[in-house]
């Protein structure tokens, strides 16, 4: 697999994703992070086909299970629609694994990442994107959801 790289610099280069990040600081609105209810998506205006949003539970493991619960078009582009079946069935195990991996980083950290790579999917390879992975709360102090927002470069 092509590296990936995890920034926790939060320098994103595209605009949509310092939007993205602004919005998610305003309505952590000083929390360590927001609650998904207080997801507006109307507030991402044109840039909502960007955001993807997923749930995530634990079995009695405490390993991850990671599911789709709004999937926007920018990220469907690329790993189709992930609403019609299940993560595992859609995603390459090495490409699931390494989600996996992207999501214990948010969670051993609590706090959103910015990601850069190269697409390992369906082979779109000469594909980057650049990815903002935060955390969200479901009232309480875990983290139950993760917000995410996607830009592809398809000119590479």
């Amino acid at each position: 697999m092509a590296p990936l790289d995890v920034d926790r610099t939060l320098s994103f280069d595209h605009p949509v994703l310092r939007t993205g990040y602004g919005y998610w600081l305003e309505i952590a609105a000083g929390r360590t992070m927001p609650d998904r209810k207080d997801i507006d998506p109307r507030a991402l205006g044109s840039n909502l086909h960007h955001f993807s949003l997923f749930n995530l539970r634990y079995d009695e493991n405490r390993q991850i299970e990671l599911s789709p619960r709004l999937i926007g078009e920018e990220f469907a582009s690329v790993f189709t629609n992930l609403s019609e079946a299940p993560l595992e069935d859609v995603l390459a195990p090495d490409v699931m694994k390494r989600w996996l991996s992207l999501c214990t980083v948010v969670l051993d950290e609590i706090r959103p990442i910015r990601i850069l790579a190269q697409v390992q999917h369906m082979g779109l390879h000469h594909m980057q994107y650049e990815m903002l992975l935060a955390p969200l709360s479901d009232g309480g102090a875990d983290i139950r959801n993760l917000f995410v927002v996607q830009v592809v470069d398809r000119s590479r």
